[in-house]
């Protein structure tokens, strides 16, 4: 997003001050700690693509050059990256709202606490073949949401 190396590594700390700081400022009502994360991260980076831009922007004068009409093109493809991961991000969001309770959850603790399909059944006291039978149709569900052309 920031299409720098050195500007990602002034996010990612940008990022964790803001979050060991403002810990308070989540809201479990608004989403996942995953999803408050990626947003404190993507208004962190557009602050950072943006404040780079004016800085090249004053240095470069009245003049202008071909390199920053080139910046100038980077920048607005991450403008447009960034346009086009919040709309699958919205996307993402409404199709979770599709599956059930326990869709939800299995897909939850399997990807964001790695438990197996095993250990779900296990530690939810489920047949496994339920287990199994939901989380596919889950994910059946979220496929025809970020890929309609494959139903």
């Amino acid at each position: 997003m920031t299409g720098s190396h050195e500007l990602a590594e002034d996010l990612l700390q940008d990022v964790f001050v803001h979050v060991w700081e403002k810990s308070g400022s989540y809201a479990q009502h608004n989403g996942s700690v995953y999803a408050w994360l990626t947003g404190v991260c993507r208004a962190k980076a557009m602050d950072k693509v943006r404040s780079a831009n004016q800085r090249r922007k004053g240095s470069e004068g009245e003049g202008g050059s071909s390199r920053g009409s080139s910046e100038s093109s980077q920048s607005t493809a991450a403008v447009e990256t960034i346009v086009t991961l919040k709309g699958i991000t919205e996307e993402v969001r409404n199709s979770l709202k599709s599956l059930s309770k326990l869709e939800l959850r299995l897909l939850e603790l399997s990807y964001y606490e790695g438990q197996s399909q095993s250990d779900l059944a296990r530690m939810l006291r489920i047949p496994l073949g339920t287990i199994k039978a939901k989380m596919r149709r889950g994910i059946q569900k979220l496929r025809q949401v970020v890929a309609p052309e494959a139903r």
